[in-house]
């Protein structure tokens, strides 16, 4: 089986380390890069490929919102998850709003 590569766009180690060791608790064959600001994010966008992108939405400067509009414009086929390990962050309706499925079968 191929090694995932995840990119994880987080400004709190605490944060970062919990979601890793999590992930990587689940038997997933996984590659993990962590970023934590803007430029560090595009930089990884432009220089390695993701299977992945897993990013906060409330940073200092920027955002999770702005990470996934930037991350449509460059790579639009990589999934994009917004994640929140701690409860003191209030979630985004910007974050919510575009991050709905366009379209999910019922059965």
């Amino acid at each position: 089986m191929t090694r995932l590569r995840f990119l994880l766009l987080e400004d709190n180690p605490l944060d970062a380390e919990v979601t890793k060791v999590t992930l990587t608790d689940s038997g997933l064959d996984i590659a993990i890069q962590i970023v934590e600001t803007r430029s560090q994010f595009i930089t990884a966008l432009k220089t390695q490929t993701f299977d992945l992108i897993l990013a906060d939405y409330a940073l200092p400067g920027f955002d999770g919102y702005e990470a996934l509009t930037i991350t449509r414009d460059r790579n639009p086929d990589i999934p994009f998850i917004f994640s929140r390990i701690t409860s003191r962050r209030s979630r985004s309706p910007r974050a919510r709003d575009t991050t709905r499925p366009q379209s999910c079968p019922r059965r």
